[in-house]
């Protein structure tokens, strides 16, 4: 997923490029840094089969349920937060998308899963839900980063994506799934570059 999610920061270092976006010196340390923990995220070496057993167990399920429930109401805060707070809308617009690619991550699991064996209800209910949570998560994921590119420059806004797109379904895997970090070290210090990195790329809007 980290090392995936990568892709992204491709792409907005050759918009910065195309488009004749200079870089300040610890912006450029910034976006090393953000590559930087992408790989260290990856090296962390979140292991183990998620299976429909693991999905479908009760305390599975109610902590699915319950991070569903905070990763929503996480985002409607953030979208009122974008429409009233004028200087902090790169923040919390790259949140909210973070935060709908997340739910594409999670959802696209569990679709998956649910076609191990598609005879049972508890599976068709997974099948629809990991579908319906892919396509509206990748459909508002679009259209907060089209907002989010609108009002700034992409340096400034992808490292704030990063850091729900990347935390919440690693977290999701952990704390719900019962997989696991074969190198926490690397892990958290990743987890650690994303929010410096985030931190040094950050530029709010003038009110």
């Amino acid at each position: 997923q980290p090392l995936s999610n990568s892709g992204i920061i491709v792409l907005v270092l050759g918009l910065v490029y195309s488009l004749g976006e200079k870089l300040r010196p610890l912006e450029g340390i910034g976006v090393v840094l953000l590559v930087l923990s992408m790989i260290s995220i990856g090296l962390g070496g979140v292991s183990g089969d998620i299976t429909q057993q693991s999905v479908l167990n009760s305390e599975s399920s109610v902590r699915l349920g319950y991070l569903v429930m905070c990763v929503l109401a996480t985002s409607a805060i953030l979208a009122a937060l974008s429409a009233i707070v004028v200087r902090t809308q790169l923040l919390t617009l790259g949140l909210l998308s973070g935060n709908c690619y997340a739910v594409v991550s999670i959802s696209m699991q569990v679709f998956i899963v649910s076609l191990e064996d598609l005879s049972q209800g508890p599976a068709v209910v997974m099948f629809i839900l990991g579908l319906v949570g892919t396509v509206l998560g990748t459909a508002f994921g679009i259209l907060t980063t089209q907002e989010a590119f609108k009002r700034g420059r992409g340096v400034n806004i992808v490292p704030f994506m990063q850091i729900t797109m990347n935390l919440i379904p690693i977290a999701a895997g952990i704390w719900i799934f019962g997989q696991v970090l074969s190198q926490p070290l690397f892990f958290w210090l990743g987890a650690g570059c994303i929010i410096v990195a985030a931190s040094m790329l950050a530029r709010f809007q003038e009110q």
